[in-house]
């Protein structure tokens, strides 16, 4: 996932930022206790536990683009979108998508709330694929709090 970015200035926040993720999800099979879902990132298969505060090692930081529709890209970092209807709208396509890939591999397509903590470096932005797009941030760290059952 990248985030393209109109302003290439990184931002600390100032409180926790409420914002969503699209995760896959896995019922672990290898551990003791078969019950537990694995919850993986949609591109890099990063592994998140609910509850878990992740943080980047590196400095969070844009590349400068030029692209006429945006001044930076920002390639690394915890991707998530911050408004609902945006992650929501993203899922329907990605489902439609993989429609029968991942079931096959006993996956599925989650959506989790998460927050950027206070005092994280982020970018704010826009993520466009074949998929969709919204409203973005790339962060230097994130806490998944939950995962949102689907209505």
């Amino acid at each position: 996932m990248c985030l393209n970015v109109t302003d290439t200035k990184v931002k600390t926040a100032e409180r926790d930022i409420v914002c969503y993720k699209l995760l896959k999800a896995r019922n672990d099979l290898i551990s003791s206790n078969n019950n537990r879902n694995v919850f993986y990132s949609e591109y890099q298969n990063f592994i998140y536990d609910i509850g878990k505060t992740y943080k980047l090692k590196s400095p969070l930081t844009c590349l400068l683009s030029y692209n006429p529709f945006y001044l930076g890209e920002v390639h690394r970092g915890f991707h998530s979108f911050s408004r609902f209807e945006d992650v929501i709208c993203y899922q329907k396509n990605v489902k439609v998508f993989y429609h029968g890939i991942f079931e096959k591999e006993g996956l599925e397509f989650v959506l989790a709330r998460c927050v950027i903590p206070r005092g994280s470096k982020y970018f704010e932005g826009s993520y466009f694929n074949n998929l969709g797009s919204g409203c973005c941030y790339a962060s230097s760290a994130i806490k998944v709090l939950e995962i949102i059952e689907e209505k």
